[in-house]
């Protein structure tokens, strides 16, 4: 569901190839809602998830870190900051914020005991 492309991307990267961005080239996706928030008379966008997919999200990158943290350490810091990054914004703005906390600590829970697989509660 999350990570995929990054897992594909540090395999690449663990097998000496170069991932590319070549022009013109289009990822997209429909998961997700980009949306802007004012904070101190400025207008922040973020992107809103809900909380199954923050739930996989979290569980994901945590799983990705703890498998390649050794072997790709430079990779890994810079997933982890752009993850940190995001998630902050999550965290701090969005209205089901409680709700995105609770299932982001329980991604991070699941990822660190190594389960994979459906949510438990879902």
């Amino acid at each position: 569901i999350d990570a995929v492309d990054s897992e594909f991307t540090v395999r690449c990267i663990a097998a000496g190839l170069e991932p590319l961005v070549a022009p013109g080239c289009e990822l997209t996706h429909g998961m997700g809602e980009r949306t802007s928030v004012h904070v101190l008379g400025r207008n922040v966008a973020y992107n809103r998830h809900s909380p199954e997919r923050v739930y996989y999200m979290a569980r994901n990158a945590t799983l990705l870190t703890r498998r390649h943290a050794r072997d790709e350490p430079t990779w890994v810091l810079r997933r982890l900051a752009e993850e940190a990054k995001a998630h902050t914004l999550r965290l701090a703005l969005d209205p089901a914020r409680a709700d995105l906390a609770r299932t982001a600590l329980a991604g991070v829970r699941d990822g660190l005991r190594g389960r994979t697989g459906r949510r438990p509660d879902a």
